[in-house]
């Protein structure tokens, strides 16, 4: 296979420096790579996300994700070298990785029809998981809830795509019942009871927020160094009522299990339910 300069190589070594020109990362990629799955193995090398790497080559900043390497203009004699840029990761969440949630024009996530989906609810999720070293933060801001709705926040383990069968830790931060932890078989469907599938809870983590009482509730979250899943909420008046680790990494049966991908997601009950997601 032909790179740029005109030699055939089925590999590709490639160096990752800094901007300053250190070396970051040496490592081989196929030549039928792209820009996106070079990402995923440097975030697998580096224990961090793709969205948190910027690549740059000979100045140019690799924005098309589709793009082979063997086609970077920096492909000399099977060797490629690429500065990278990597910054805090940030929770986002996608509309392609929505359930039943639909971004609306003031950057809520709204439900917009229960009639589709199990039981009712709808659910929204990062399509990548946090970085295992480091720490992200990130808050739900409650704009409204449907009559008998509920406001669900957590973290699925396994993939986006698994439907969460590796399990979800869940906080239910709104609706009845509410203020409880809990680990459910999945984050799309928490059955007629929010509690149907939870296969371990405690209860009064938090005090309970009727949904009568949940618009205007803020939900913070943290991934920490210390390797736990922080939960804060500050009710509609803006008082913090609880601010404490929820789930924390060990080997015990109500824990993270070390080496775990974990994805943010929020999962709402009730048409017309809305959450902002806000990132410092």
């Amino acid at each position: 296979m032909s790179g740029v300069d005109g030699s055939a190589h089925d590999t590709l070594e490639i160096v990752l420096v800094s901007l300053t020109g250190e070396e970051v990362l040496r490592m081989h990629a196929s030549c039928d790579d792209t820009v996106s799955s070079l990402k995923l193995k440097i975030a697998e090398s580096l224990k961090m996300t793709p969205r948190q790497q910027t690549l740059i080559d000979r100045d140019r900043i690799l924005s098309i994700g589709d793009q082979r390497v063997d086609t970077l203009e920096g492909v000399r004699g099977g060797n490629l070298e690429l500065q990278l840029v990597i910054a805090a990761h940030t929770v986002e969440f996608q509309e392609d990785e929505s359930h039943g949630m639909s971004m609306d024009k003031d950057g809520s996530w709204k439900h917009d029809d229960e009639r589709r989906h199990p039981c009712g609810w709808a659910r929204v999720i990062d399509k990548d998981p946090l970085p295992w070293d480091g720490e992200t933060s990130w808050n739900i801001v409650v704009d409204h809830v449907a009559s008998c709705g509920d406001i669900i926040v957590g973290l699925q383990t396994g993939s986006a795509e698994s439907g969460c069968r590796d399990g979800a830790f869940t906080f239910i931060a709104v609706g009845n019942p509410s203020g409880l932890l809990g680990i459910n078989r999945g984050s799309e469907n928490y059955g007629g009871g929010s509690i149907d599938h939870l296969r371990t809870t405690t209860a009064d983590f938090a005090p309970r927020i009727p949904w009568s009482e949940g618009a205007g509730v803020q939900i913070s979250a943290s991934w920490d160094s210390a390797k736990a899943l922080r939960i804060a909420v500050r009710d509609k008046h803006g008082t913090t009522v609880v601010e404490q680790p929820a789930f924390s990494v060990g080997e015990g049966a109500n824990d993270i299990l070390p080496g775990t991908k974990l994805y943010p997601f929020v999962t709402c009950y009730g048409r017309g339910t809305a959450v902002k997601l806000q990132v410092p």
